[in-house]
């Protein structure tokens, strides 16, 4: 009587291990540290005026003469317009073309920042004991801190621009969460690659200036030939600034697939650029 032999056991040991890495054990590890990310975020928001004369005044001055700059230069020299059926009059292409670039502030600032974050806080790996993944989150709350503001000025000009602001703009935030969760765990890869791999800090730059002129920040996705809009959509800033465009001045929502779609992704991208953090932060202290 023959017997079929059975398979050899698998060792796990050989598998990379995600086991006590899960979503919500990121969730609890934020929430519990949220006392601590507040004061990094305070901190950071603080140290990035310190020395100057206005101090965080300028969290407000910032974003009001980046506006008036754009409205001059667009609305006034060059006279553009973004949404033909529309009558924003000069200051529409300035306004819309602001939604977009503070929008990509946030991911340009946290990319261009992740590769040195962990290099440039070496005090926290060598001497003391400190969660190292808040550092990620603690750059983003000041970049975001800075976008809330940026959102103020823009609705607050945007209210006296037709047409009328419609509610379509209240989808506006719930767009920005997957963006900022897709912008963090890109963050969080970037932040531990930087540390083994230095020339990061050279490469990032360039890949994010031609992140920007190959997003719709300039231009409508509607500009682009129909062969290559497709194309574009893999771009994680199309859909997003497209979908805030279209709800501040047109009054359209969102898709909701196309939403949907994008908040998976985001979560799954912020939940491994953490676990691959957390799997590689050992090393670093031997690096650095």
């Amino acid at each position: 009587m023959t017997t079929v032999s059975e398979a050899p056991p698998v060792d796990h040991r050989l598998l990379p291990s995600l086991a006590g890495l899960g979503p919500m054990v990121l969730l609890r590890r934020l929430s519990s540290n949220r006392f601590l990310l507040r004061q990094l975020v305070r901190k950071g928001v603080v140290s990035s005026y310190q020395g100057s004369m206005m101090g965080v005044a300028w969290i407000v001055v910032r974003p009001l003469l980046t506006l008036t700059i754009y409205g001059f230069c667009f609305g006034v020299v060059f006279k553009g317009r973004f949404f033909w059926q529309t009558h924003g009059g000069q200051l529409e292409f300035a306004m819309v073309l602001f939604v977009g670039l503070t929008i990509f502030s946030v991911l340009s600032e946290m990319l261009s920042v992740a590769p040195s974050l962990v290099a440039g806080n070496a005090n926290f790996v060598k001497r003391v004991v400190f969660p190292l993944d808040l550092l990620v989150p603690a750059q983003l709350g000041s970049a975001l801190v800075q976008m809330t503001m940026s959102a103020v000025v823009l609705l607050v000009v945007r209210v006296f621009l037709d047409p009328p602001l419609g509610w379509a703009a209240v989808s506006v935030p719930i767009l920005i969460l997957p963006y900022l969760m897709l912008t963090l765990g890109l963050a969080w890869f970037l932040a531990s690659l930087g540390v083994f791999v230095r020339d990061l800090q050279q490469v990032v730059p360039l890949a994010i200036t031609g992140l920007m002129f190959l997003s719709p920040l300039f231009y409508p996705v509607s500009a682009v030939p129909p062969s290559l809009r497709s194309t574009l959509y893999l771009n994680p800033l199309t859909f997003i600034v497209e979908s805030a465009r279209n709800a501040l001045f047109r009054n359209e929502w969102p898709d909701p697939i196309g939403l949907v779609v994008y908040f998976v992704v985001a979560a799954l991208v912020m939940w491994l650029g953490w676990a691959w953090f957390e799997k590689t932060k050992k090393g670093f202290a031997d690096v650095l």
